[in-house]
C-alpha cells in the first residue's frame, strides 16, 4: 500500500487533549470560523500550517496564492481580534481560545499585525474567510494574530 504524502511534506498533529491550560489567564473568544480553523490546524487538515498565519505568509497568500516559503496555499488562515484585544497581548503570551466558556485550544502569540486588505496594485483582495469575521467585529480596527504553535485541547461536534 502506498502512503500519500501530506501537503507541504509533513502531516501536522497538534491535538493534545491532556494539555494543562488551567494556569492561563488570557483568553480570546473565537467565532465559529476561527474555531473551525483551529480544529483544522490542530488535526493536520491544514498541513503544513502549524498556526494562524503571520503577516509575511498572509501577504504572500493574498498576492501569490503561496505561503512565504513557496508552498501552494490559497486561503489566508487568520485569527482576527479587535484593536482592544490586540493591545492586551504581548509576544510570547499563551492565550486560551474559547467559545461560550469552553476552551478549545491554546496558542502562543508570535506576531500581531494589521492586515492590508488592499493589494499593492489597488485591486481588492479576493474574498477570504476572514472578511466575515472582520465585519462582525465593528468595535475597532481588525488585527490578526500569528501563533508560533496551536494546541487543540478538544474538538467539537
Amino acid at each position: 500500500m502506498t502512503t500519500i504524502q501530506a501537503h507541504g511534506g509533513e502531516l501536522i498533529n497538534l491535538y493534545q487533549p491532556t494539555y494543562d491550560y488551567t494556569s492561563l489567564t488570557k483568553e480570546i473568544e473565537v467565532d465559529n470560523m476561527a474555531l473551525s480553523d483551529l480544529e483544522l490546524i490542530g488535526i493536520g487538515a491544514y498541513s503544513p500550517i502549524t498556526g494562524f498565519l503571520g503577516e509575511k505568509d498572509y501577504q504572500s497568500v493574498v498576492e501569490n496564492m503561496r505561503l512565504a516559503d513557496g508552498t501552494v496555499w490559497s486561503i489566508p488562515i487568520t485569527l482576527p481580534v479587535t484593536e482592544e484585544q490586540a493591545k492586551e497581548l504581548n509576544i510570547g503570551d499563551k492565550v486560551k481560545l474559547v467559545q461560550n466558556g469552553v476552551t478549545y485550544g491554546v496558542l502562543e502569540v508570535s506576531e500581531v499585525y494589521t492586515p492590508n486588505k488592499e493589494k499593492r496594485s489597488g485591486e481588492r483582495v479576493p474574498h477570504s474567510r476572514t472578511c466575515s469575521s472582520w465585519r462582525k467585529k465593528n468595535d475597532g480596527t481588525p488585527k490578526c494574530i500569528r501563533s508560533r504553535s496551536n494546541r487543540t485541547c478538544r474538538t467539537y461536534t
